[in-house]
């Protein structure tokens, strides 16, 4: 697996690794691979929050040694494999790595899917050759 801490958070691109679709309990739901969400966590500091028409989608879980990592990707966009992580640390709260060593909490006591996510637009540039 590959990692790389971007934008002060964690990234991975599993190689060999099998992602697991399994449910898993946070913030009071059960998380399925395909959920999508504007916000994780109750803290203005420490959430994390989507620009509108952004979201992330629940992508499954990683075990790398005992370490649970949740993956995320960003809704209908390819990331050529790659998906931002956080660690699980039980059913209320997930750590971000936000350097080397650094670290915050996110604190999750409800989490809210998104049903009916409306993206917003993503105009893209066409290069011909």
């Amino acid at each position: 697996m590959q990692l790389a801490l971007k934008w002060r958070s964690l990234f991975i691109k599993p190689e060999d690794e099998v992602i697991s679709q399994e449910p898993i309990s946070l913030g009071g739901k059960v998380l399925r691979p395909g959920m999508v969400f504007d916000r994780i966590g109750e803290n203005e500091r420490t959430a994390v929050t989507m620009q509108e028409g952004y979201y992330l989608e629940y992508a499954g879980l990683l075990d790398d040694k005992g370490i649970k990592h949740l993956l995320f990707r960003e809704y209908l966009q390819d990331w050529e494999g790659w998906y931002q992580a956080y660690i699980y640390i039980d059913e209320h709260t997930l750590l971000e790595q936000t350097s080397p060593y650094g670290f915050r909490d996110i604190r999750c006591q409800s989490l809210e899917p998104v049903e009916n996510p409306k993206p917003k637009k993503v105009f893209r540039q066409l290069c011909f050759f």
